[in-house]
């Protein structure tokens, strides 16, 4: 028995002292509240701190269906540490930073320096790197975190939601991480692209609405992709991509109306050329998906008309990248990473030319080739005809 005992003491040990280790601030649950939601803004040469914890239930009390399961609490500060910690102030708990999913940072703050919650959100261990980002426009992050998502309690948790279903439902704007933001605006030769939120007002109230893509430049942002130059940008995204749906215009003469295609998959092969001493982005994608409606009359399901159609799909594929790029050039941003790539395939180049990679990237040329394959119709071969 004293042999187990010494055999078993130093693992006892081990765990008590990472048990120690891990428990820098040990917070007592009863003094503690979950914070769903994180968002800040910079205004009056102050930060906001806007917080959404949910409320304490008690399961044999459930709350009145006309009160919230939440509350916000805002504290300003002059930085964003203090501004977070003056929130104790008012709230009579610690707010569980950790368990935050999303964090929604207002548009003033993002135009005017973007390194003000960058070096913040960096060092910081009580963040999660894996959360969700967006940018607030036309309302204040506090102003969001107020307004209704349908069938979700709280709002901020459902923009992560929006984001993630909207990409295999639409496939209009990419999700980002807050690691993957924090990357993108350290590194030279990728800019970040953030997509936006919005409030939209109706007889009922207000509610959340994903609203374009917030483009930087260094640790600025500097402009916006509609909802066609973000879909232009989700193109080009590396790996392969899944769902979304894209509506092309009826390419049979008589016949006007739209056709509405799901893509089921695409991936796009992007490397940089030098011809004649320019630079030249070829961007090669290969894309597929399934027939899935018209809002015409017509029989237009047949061999030699689904060429048409696959054509036709080219071009509108084809026409978004261009229009995405177009914005992001206009905007001296390389959103879509092309100077990392110039790196790795030319580096001696790329030494020569990275200090001025902002100025040369809205004058790069490009060869756009995409080919799109019709491979179902799902439940029928034949379009429905009215009798």
């Amino acid at each position: 028995m004293t042999i187990r005992k010494k055999k078993w003491l130093p693992l006892f040990l081990l765990l008590a002292l990472l048990m120690s280790l891990s428990a820098c601030h040990p917070v007592e649950i009863g003094n503690a509240a979950v914070a769903a939601g994180l968002g800040l803004e910079w205004e009056n040469q102050e930060y906001t701190v806007s917080v959404q914890l949910a409320k304490p239930i008690d399961p044999s009390q459930p709350l009145p269906a006309d009160q919230l399961p939440f509350e916000i609490v805002s504290a300003r500060g002059a930085t964003i540490t203090e501004a977070a910690r003056k929130s104790n102030l008012v709230l009579p708990r610690f707010p569980l930073w950790a368990q935050t999913n999303v964090f929604v940072m207002g548009e003033n703050m993002c135009r005017h320096d973007a390194a003000l919650f960058a070096d913040f959100f960096s060092r910081n261990r009580n963040t999660r790197k894996s959360a969700i980002i967006a940018i607030a426009i036309g309302a204040t992050p506090e102003e969001i975190m107020q307004a209704e998502a349908p069938l979700e309690p709280y709002s901020y948790p459902a923009i992560a939601k929006m984001l993630k279903i909207q990409e295999k439902q639409l496939g209009i704007y990419v999700p980002l991480t807050l690691g993957d933001f924090l990357f993108k605006l350290r590194t030279p030769g990728i800019e970040p692209l953030v997509p936006q939120v919005t409030l939209e007002k109706d007889e009922k109230g207000s509610f959340i609405k994903l609203d374009g893509a917030a483009v930087f430049k260094c640790h600025k942002m500097v402009g916006s992709l509609n909802e066609r130059e973000s879909r232009g940008y989700r193109w080009q995204t590396p790996g392969i991509i899944q769902g979304g749906i894209m509506d092309i215009s009826s390419p049979f003469k008589g016949e006007k109306g739209l056709i509405t295609l799901e893509l089921t998959r695409s991936q796009a092969a992007i490397k940089p050329l030098l011809k004649d001493n320019k630079i030249i982005m070829e961007i090669s994608l290969k894309a597929e998906g399934n027939y899935y409606g018209q809002d015409f009359s017509g029989e237009v399901l047949k061999l030699g008309m689904i060429k048409k159609i696959e054509e036709t799909a080219n071009k509108e594929i084809q026409h978004e990248i261009q229009l995405c790029i177009d914005k992001a050039q206009k905007l001296g941003s390389d959103i879509f990473g092309w100077g990392r790539m110039i790196e790795a395939a030319y580096p001696d180049l790329w030494q020569k030319i990275n200090e001025d990679w902002p100025d040369l990237f809205s004058r790069v040329d490009t060869d756009i080739r995409v080919e799109f394959n019709i491979r179902r119709s799902y439940l029928t071969d034949s379009s429905f005809v009215f009798r």
